[in-house]
């Protein structure tokens, strides 16, 4: 037994303790308080179910069972101390969450209104989300990706960036066809090719545009990818053969005669047009050069 089950001297009893009554003594209602009615209330299934804390099960238990009234006030006491001590903390928890929601706040303001920004200055930074997606080719993630796909069809097939100037008199406009191929015979030492490039690859045919024929010239434009080709010889009178490294270009012309020996360096020049933008927009711009990608 604890001391707090011990009756308190100044312990008024219940009218229905009967220990506190004695053997034909006179019953005053004023010196008994009165009797607590039936509590039979059942606990809500979310209390009953719930978490459940063992120190406060304890107190109340303690103060359901307690007659003592020096017991019952500990026990309150300790109640409201343990309430006490829940209420300090979850305001701090309040406190801190309210300033980190404050800063949350602050930092979505802050990106709505770049966001906003961004709608209000529309007219170039939509232009570049819009520059991804090409007609002729599909989306693209990034526009980086849209122009490196741009580039590489420039570089490798549309005929335009590099000029064939050969020297040749023309009096009909010639009929001109080019091929390519690499590791021909003499590019490198016998046995040094590739495994299966022995006597070269198979020839490809390299689209190209003549720009003019006049006054004994021949102008020939081809894509950039060429551009590093030099004149070695003319293996035939209609034939003028390049080189790059391991690589050959032959251009084949049908019509006209040509100008000086066949080994003469200076009757072809390959060199590099300089480009001339004239497009405002950058959407325009990409446009044209895919049109005319899909056009050749």
């Amino acid at each position: 037994m604890s001391k707090y089950d011990e009756a308190s001297e100044n312990y008024v009893p219940l009218r229905s303790d009967p220990s506190s009554i004695a053997s034909g003594t006179e019953i005053n209602d004023g010196d008994y308080l009165s009797d607590f009615e039936d509590f039979n209330i059942e606990e809500p299934e979310y209390v009953e179910k719930g978490a459940k804390d063992g120190y406060i099960l304890e107190l109340s238990e303690g103060m359901w069972t307690k007659a003592s009234s020096k017991a019952v006030r500990k026990i309150i006491y300790l109640f409201m101390r343990w309430c006490g001590y829940w209420v300090l903390n979850l305001k701090k928890w309040i406190e801190q969450y309210r300033t980190r929601q404050e800063d949350v706040e602050k930092r979505q303001t802050k990106v709505e209104n770049d966001f906003k920004n961004v709608i209000s200055n529309a007219t170039t930074d939509s232009e570049v989300i819009t520059a991804r997606n090409s007609d002729y080719f599909g989306n693209f993630a990034l526009l980086d990706e849209r122009l490196e796909n741009i580039e590489q069809l420039i570089v490798g097939f549309v005929p335009q960036g590099i000029k064939i100037s050969i020297k040749r008199t023309m009096n009909a406009l010639p009929s001109i066809y080019i091929d390519t191929w690499e590791y021909g015979i003499g590019r490198v030492p016998l046995g040094e090719e590739p495994a299966g490039k022995f006597g070269g690859t198979p020839p490809r045919i390299v689209e190209h545009r003549i720009i003019s024929w006049a006054n004994d010239e021949l102008v020939i434009q081809v894509a950039l990818d060429y551009e590093n080709f030099q004149f070695n010889h003319r293996p035939t009178n209609d034939e003028y053969l390049l080189f790059d490294g391991v690589r050959s270009l032959m251009v084949h012309i049908s019509g006209g005669e040509p100008v000086g020996e066949a080994v003469d360096k200076e009757q072809v020049l390959v060199s590099k047009n300089k480009a001339t933008p004239t497009h405002n927009s950058l959407v325009q711009r990409i446009a044209q050069l895919e049109e005319r990608v899909e056009g050749n």
